[in-house]
């Protein structure tokens, strides 16, 4: 395994740890301690993104590689959706995507 492919191998276990604990510790709040979480979901969107613009940097066997970091972009996608559920006050909505977003970051 060359240096690209184990540190491809550490940035995604991080991002995907990352996802992981963003989902088992929101997963029972109520929208008002959603709503005053700090950082907030926008802000944590936004890191994931960055993990997944990086695995694509980084990506080494193109279409593996480059599948698993567009699947971790995927997820901030419904981070950013889970925002806009929590600033529309959509518990349901936000439940919903919770779920999607366990479901992508099962690897």
């Amino acid at each position: 395994m060359g240096k690209m492919d184990e540190e491809f191998g550490i940035q995604f276990q991080k991002a995907v740890k990352l996802i992981n604990v963003f989902v088992g510790e929101t997963a029972y709040l109520s929208l008002d301690e959603l709503s005053n979480l700090d950082p907030n979901i926008d802000k944590m969107a936004q890191t994931v993104k960055l993990f997944a613009d990086f695995l694509k940097i980084i990506a080494s066997e193109p279409f593996y590689d480059e599948n698993k970091a567009t699947n971790i972009f995927q997820c901030s996608l419904i981070m950013e959706r889970m925002a806009i559920a929590v600033k529309g006050e959509d518990l349901e909505e936000f439940k919903r995507l919770s779920t999607e977003l366990k479901n992508h970051a099962q690897y």
